[in-house]
């Protein structure tokens, strides 16, 4: 008798088309459709528990996935800013990994999103839930959020005021790698930008941030921080450096460059260390 075929695998693209992917599909869609409704979602809003809702979402991150990507950009963000304690309460019990899969596949989205959040209630989230937003950003991808806030500066710009440097800084120093992705990705003059109108508040940050992180950005992406400091005011710039190397927020960065002394020669190598506004360097 001759041997039964086996059946053969089915390649990705065909997975995709399955039956139960297209209903799938399809509830996305109208799910979507149902959501944008303003009235409809804020009186559904005030019947829920932030903690179901947020383990529906844990539990169903595909398909929460792609129903973000059919919602109404600004229904949804005025239905946040009317409702912060709820989705305050919520991103507490979400998975990070969930959140950050469902804003990396829908940068359009999250720009939108973004672009009609009332800063202060961004800035509320990540005050409250700084442990959280640490591990959110890990999950999402770097060029996705670079997009966002290049594509976003007026909020950007506008949002950090409100946020805690000590809140920001602690979502930046569990993710040093993932921070130069971003800024590798990021426009450089709109990080000039951000950081002319909000020179005191850099102050503050850099001062509860790990130094490491400086030098490493500096070290890994000169021409990225150079850029930015191109575009920068000169005297604004000088000012936050020495504010900073003042309050002791350079302490321990080391910072690796190639000398050239009229009359000395030049020096390759040379690593030089930050200690209160003073520059300590040894020749290598």
């Amino acid at each position: 008798m001759p041997e039964p075929k086996q059946a053969k695998e089915e390649p990705d693209d065909k997975k995709a088309q399955r039956p139960g992917s297209r209903v799938f599909k399809a509830m996305g869609q109208a799910a979507g459709k149902v959501m944008s409704n303003e009235e409809m979602i804020s009186g559904t809003l005030s019947t829920l528990s932030p903690k179901v809702l947020a383990e529906a979402f844990n539990e169903n991150p595909e398909f929460y996935a792609r129903l973000l990507g059919e919602l109404s950009t600004d229904v949804i963000a005025h239905t946040v800013n009317d409702n912060p304690q709820f989705f305050e309460t919520m991103m507490s019990q979400l998975d990070p990994s969930v959140l950050a899969k469902a804003s990396s596949k829908n940068p359009d989205f999250m720009v939108g999103f973004m672009r009609n959040l009332d800063p202060d209630v961004i800035a509320q989230v990540i005050n409250e839930t700084p442990e959280f937003m640490a591990l959110v950003t890990k999950g999402i991808n770097p060029k996705a959020l670079a997009k966002t806030a290049k594509e976003t500066l007026a909020l950007v710009v506008s949002l950090i005021p409100h946020i805690d440097p000590k809140a920001a800084a602690e979502m930046v120093n569990a993710n040093p790698e993932w921070v130069g992705e971003v800024l590798a990705n990021y426009d450089r003059f709109a990080m000039s930008e951000v950081i002319e109108r909000n020179c005191d508040w850099m102050v503050d940050f850099l001062r509860v941030l790990d130094p490491a992180i400086p030098a490493g950005v500096f070290n890994e992406y000169p021409d990225f921080t150079l850029g930015v400091m191109k575009h920068l005011d000169r005297s604004l710039l000088a000012d936050i450096i020495q504010r900073g190397a003042e309050q002791g927020a350079f302490d321990g960065v080391a910072l690796v460059v190639d000398l050239e002394i009229p009359g000395l020669g030049s020096f390759e190598g040379c690593k030089f260390s930050v200690k209160g506004a003073r520059f300590e360097g040894e020749g290598a």
